[in-house]
């Protein structure tokens, strides 16, 4: 099932943005950085001529991956508002997969 453009930036990349920096970097492709207490946890990019297009199930799991998530559907949960910027931040655990420190 693919995702629009508009809803992964407002929806997976503006979600975890309001627990996480995100630092944005527009090359050949749109780099997301995910920082933690002045440390990069992670970062996933898109290709810059996809705006308003849609994200397909294999980017999209390489997407997962990159954002530390157990699997696709979460992802999913993510962008349809049902995981909160805090279920990313506790309920995956990112401190016991040595992802962020305190």
């Amino acid at each position: 099932m693919p995702i629009s453009i508009r809803d992964f930036e407002d929806n997976v990349i503006g979600k975890i943005g309001r627990k996480f920096r995100i630092v944005e970097k527009k090359k050949h492709h749109i780099y997301y950085e995910i920082w933690y207490n002045d440390k990069k946890i992670c970062g996933t990019h898109r290709f810059h001529k996809s705006t308003g297009k849609e994200i397909y199930d294999n980017t999209l799991s390489d997407i997962a991956r990159q954002l530390k998530l157990n699997n696709l559907k979460q992802l999913y949960l993510l962008e349809e508002c049902s995981f909160s910027e805090n279920d990313y931040f506790d309920l995956l655990m990112l401190k016991q997969k040595n992802v962020i420190s305190d």
